[in-house]
């Protein structure tokens, strides 16, 4: 509420004109909401949601350099003499490429807050998690920092969801 400058009754913050007096109010100052002092002050939802931004983007450089190695991979296998070979690096390029989309896909979503991107988030990172566990028992080094970017997407969108 805010009083009008010609009468001083008290107006509705979405008033274009004074209800009593009729007086153009559209330029008059309103006082800041909650939500709008919120924002301002910098929440713990908006320092979330710049950490999405930042993960979002590295999904998206991940997933295309995810995307370029599946193709390589695919033109590498029509090069290769042996056939047994050849079958399998075609089939390896392509899964690499598919999870490169993925990412892209995801990636893309966390940036542009697609509403069904948490949900897709839990699945994929989850079995991300579990096949990045298996690898660090393998001895794959890189696995942990995968293992770590994908547990902290999974943090920052679980506690910044209802933003989505």
């Amino acid at each position: 509420m805010f009083p009008c400058p010609r009468c001083g009754q008290m107006l509705p913050p979405t008033a274009v004109a004074c209800q009593f007096c009729h007086a153009d109010v559209r330029h008059v100052p309103r006082p800041m909401t909650q939500a709008q002092k919120e924002r301002i002050a910098g929440s713990p939802v908006t320092v979330l949601r710049v950490i999405a931004l930042i993960l979002g983007a590295i999904w998206i450089l991940r997933g295309g350099l995810e995307l370029l190695t599946g193709i390589l991979m695919s033109q590498t296998a029509d090069t290769a003499g042996n056939s047994i070979l050849s079958a399998a690096f075609a089939g390896a390029g392509f899964f690499v490429g598919i999870f490169g989309c993925i990412h892209i896909l995801l990636g893309t979503g966390i940036l542009f807050r697609w509403s069904w991107i948490p949900t897709a988030v839990y699945i994929f990172c989850g079995f991300g998690i579990i096949g990045d566990l298996i690898s660090l028992l393998g001895g794959n080094g890189y696995a942990l920092i995968d293992l770590a970017l994908q547990t902290t997407l999974i943090i920052v969108i679980a506690y910044s969801a209802d933003t989505y």
